[in-house]
């Protein structure tokens, strides 16, 4: 299992040549195969330095910690915001029962008047 340079594989296989069955496999054996062949991260020409330039663990602790903050963030957003809706309905609730409230008390005082409920229509 010889690793054949493509040179040579040039001059077994060329144009009217009749390569060997051992030159045939080790043609073969000079590649890798994708589902037989592992490749080794140092076979990779200058893969190992790329990654590692990509993200300093620094950085990376950097924007974890910028994540978490953010996500206390938003959740203490989101905790404001549920409270601040509640607010709202019961402020709603009180609006509506005001409204309520009133329009009982002015159809009642029309009707003790002898009046119409729609009598009401266009009063203020």
């Amino acid at each position: 299992m010889a690793i054949i340079t493509r040179a040579q594989l040039r001059k077994w296989f060329g144009k009217g040549k009749y390569p060997t069955a051992a030159q045939f496999s080790d043609a073969w054996d000079s590649f890798w195969h994708k589902d037989e062949d592992k490749i080794d991260i140092s076979g990779v020409d200058g893969l190992a330095e790329q990654l590692n330039s990509k993200l300093s663990a620094a950085d990376g602790q950097k924007l974890k910690e910028t994540v978490e903050q953010t996500a206390g963030d938003l959740a203490q957003h989101k905790k404001e915001s549920d409270e601040a809706i509640d607010q709202l309905r019961e402020q709603l609730d009180n609006l509506r029962s005001v409204v309520e409230n009133d329009c009982v008390q002015r159809t009642t005082r029309v009707t003790l008047q002898g009046g119409s409920p729609a009598d009401l229509i266009g009063n203020k």
